[in-house]
């Protein structure tokens, strides 16, 4: 069959993974989405490429103010209230915590998407599509 990859092994029959799987996962890493993209999965692509510009740009400055101000508890005394800025910073590091999960989970699944769209085990994937 012209075009399948099929996966390499190695002399002690580990399996090494081809090239798409590989730069997949390093496009993923470098920024979440264009993995899809490389898999011409158009729509999740598009829409994780625009979370994540979205994040990089929007989210995260925030993210990373909220979680100074828990360290400082404060610049200005007597107008910086230390157990909001505590609030706001617990709350900035479980939500880096959650986006930190869910990039995990997206790289996850850009490089399992060449496997199953070259011959590889179908996943179970009835949540999203």
């Amino acid at each position: 069959m012209r075009g399948a990859a099929t996966p390499l092994f190695s002399q002690g029959g580990v399996p090494v993974p081809d090239i798409k799987t590989v730069l997949t996962l390093v496009l993923s890493i470098i920024w979440l989405g264009t993995g899809h993209l490389l898999n011409k999965q158009w729509f999740k692509g598009v829409v994780f490429c625009g979370l994540h510009g979205f994040i990089v740009f929007r989210g995260l400055p925030a993210l990373v103010h909220a979680v100074r101000m828990l360290v400082s508890l404060g610049e200005i005394p007597g107008q910086d209230h230390s157990i909001f800025l505590l609030i706001q910073g617990l709350t900035a590091c479980l939500a880096l915590l959650i986006l930190a999960a869910f990039y995990v989970g997206f790289i996850v699944d850009a490089c399992e998407s060449p496997r199953e769209n070259h011959g590889g085990a179908p996943r179970n994937r009835p949540w999203y599509p």
